[in-house]
């Protein structure tokens, strides 16, 4: 568990180093749901102190159950997760993919990537914020 989010949090750095002259407006916030795991909690909690200490947005976190997660992406209630465990999650994906966006993994084993998900229209709507998100999955 140490090994991941030493990796994680390096992984952060180097994107933020990467994008901290990406402006994305501060009065604008975003929407991040979760699920009750260690690297989950972490991920997004790490994740959240770049995005509010260091590019000036609000962070909401909703901590909630695996189907609520996918259920509240598809029909965009949460703008992103950091928390698509594969293939943990593979009956909700096969579900739900086609009502939301893969940005990619943020995290890879030899048994496991988990998925970096938002919302439909994200890219859209919000693309520095999408942006973002994109190239935090290394």
């Amino acid at each position: 568990m140490k090994r991941i989010v030493i990796s994680m949090a390096l992984g952060t750095l180097l994107v933020f180093l990467i994008f901290s002259s990406l402006s994305i407006a501060a009065s604008q916030s975003i929407r991040m749901a979760y699920c009750d795991t260690e690297e989950s909690i972490a991920k997004t909690y790490m994740f959240k102190y770049i995005l509010e200490d260091m590019v000036g947005l609000k962070v909401d976190l909703h901590k909630v159950s695996v189907k609520e997660m996918w259920k509240g992406l598809a029909e965009g209630r949460y703008d992103a997760s950091l928390s698509v465990d594969l293939p943990e999650q593979k009956t909700f994906y096969a579900k739900y993919r086609n009502r939301v966006i893969d940005l990619g993994p943020n995290f890879m084993s030899q048994k496991r990537k988990v998925l970096t998900v938002t919302r439909l229209g994200l890219l859209d709507s919000r693309p520095r914020l999408a942006k973002f998100l994109r190239h935090y999955c290394l």
